[in-house]
């Protein structure tokens, strides 16, 4: 499995199941590609914001924050859950 298709399972594993075979390449991949694991990471946030964010009341103040809030990459480097989310699958 190469970080396209890790990146694709991640996202995939977000609304269903993967395939035993699949969850095994995946896992295997992500013991050796710290930025897969960072994509993984990610993803899980950002559902989880979205989550929650929809949970909220639409006028609830601070709702926006919840996707907005920094994170750091595996170099450090600060940038939103959405933003490092849309790097990773574009390539940037």
């Amino acid at each position: 499995m190469n970080c396209n298709d890790a990146t694709r399972a991640l996202s995939a594993a977000q609304e269903q199941t993967l395939a035993p075979g699949e969850r095994t390449s995946l896992q295997s991949h992500l013991a050796i590609c710290p930025l897969c694991r960072d994509f993984g990471e990610q993803v899980s946030f950002l559902r989880q914001s979205m989550r929650a964010y929809a949970g909220r009341a639409d006028d609830s103040p601070g709702a926006e924050n919840l996707v907005a809030r920094p994170i750091s990459n595996s170099r450090g480097k600060k940038c939103s859950a959405a933003a490092a989310a849309y790097a990773a699958v574009s390539g940037e």
